[in-house]
């Protein structure tokens, strides 16, 4: 049985995950857009899923739903890209399970 989602924002990036019973589930999405970048999803096994190349992201944008084992901190990190190609970090929203 699955638990309720847990929530963690900043002031751009969002985290929602959950215990499965097996492991934790999570996705991202933004509080408010990031313009262009990616978001990375990663959680107690030290598993960085990553949102795949560089995109817009509007604010009903999200990431794919991932998984991963283990119980603790599950994190969202959004990553935004600038027109000389380097990345300013968006914040590092976390939920405990």
């Amino acid at each position: 049985m699955s638990a309720d989602w847990k929530s963690g924002c900043n002031f751009k990036v969002c985290v929602h995950a959950r215990f499965t019973g097996q492991g934790w589930e999570a996705y991202a999405d933004l509080y408010s857009g990031i313009s262009y970048g990616h978001l990375d999803v990663f959680g107690p096994d030290h598993i960085t899923h990553h949102s795949g190349k560089d995109q817009p992201w509007g604010s009903t944008d999200r990431t794919l739903t991932y998984r991963g084992t283990g119980t603790g901190q599950v994190c969202a990190e959004g990553w935004y890209r600038r027109p000389d190609g380097s990345y300013l970090g968006q914040g590092e929203p976390c939920v405990t399970l």
